[in-house]
């Protein structure tokens, strides 16, 4: 961390972040889980929900 606070990222952390961000703008219901291996993030899994109004397909 810089003496600013501000967490300096290399490109490759940055490219995760973004993923992380876009899997997460993306999705409206649901959740997003991140596989961590050796203190790596080796995997961003992302499940949506579909709400469905029970009145409307009855």
């Amino acid at each position: 961390m810089s003496r600013s606070g501000v967490i300096e990222l290399n490109k490759d952390e940055e490219q995760l972040l973004l993923e992380m961000v876009s899997a997460i703008k993306s999705i409206k219901y649901g959740y997003i889980q991140i596989t961590i291996h050796d203190g790596n993030v080796v995997q961003i899994d992302k499940t949506e929900k579909i709400r469905l109004d029970g009145q409307k397909y009855r």
